[in-house]
């Protein structure tokens, strides 16, 4: 089986440890790379510039989701981005929504990551 290759990029460890854990209670199979912001995930991505699929955190100190989701969209042109957030603005949910990024609602649980993965499948 080839595995997809996952960055999940947010600043809460027991966040990236969730998703990771509900991710890995799942048959889908992902290398995952994780970073704690915005500027550690756009190192990583230089070491794995094979990476395409993408979960973000809105809120993290530096740039925040949707502003690393632009600086990734001048590197690569088929990345597939969720942003994970807590965040109920409508006007972020609208940003998002005209930069391709679907939008998951906090708290993480094992339905929604799997919706997640669908979608970056499609």
């Amino acid at each position: 089986m080839k595995f997809r290759k996952l960055m999940v990029i947010d600043d809460s460890r027991v966040s990236r440890m969730m998703f990771i854990k509900f991710l890995e209670d799942t048959p889908l199979k992902f290398d995952i790379c994780e970073a704690d912001c915005a500027e550690q995930a756009l190192e990583r991505f230089a070491e794995n510039s094979d990476i395409r699929n993408f979960v973000v955190d809105f809120n993290m100190p530096g740039l925040n989701g949707l502003e690393l989701v632009e600086e990734l969209q001048k590197k690569i042109s088929d990345g597939k981005y969720n942003l994970l957030t807590a965040n109920i603005q409508p006007d972020i949910h609208v940003r998002a929504d005209k930069m391709g990024v679907k939008v998951t609602a906090k708290p993480i649980n094992k339905e929604k990551v799997i919706e997640i993965i669908k979608g970056f499948q499609t």
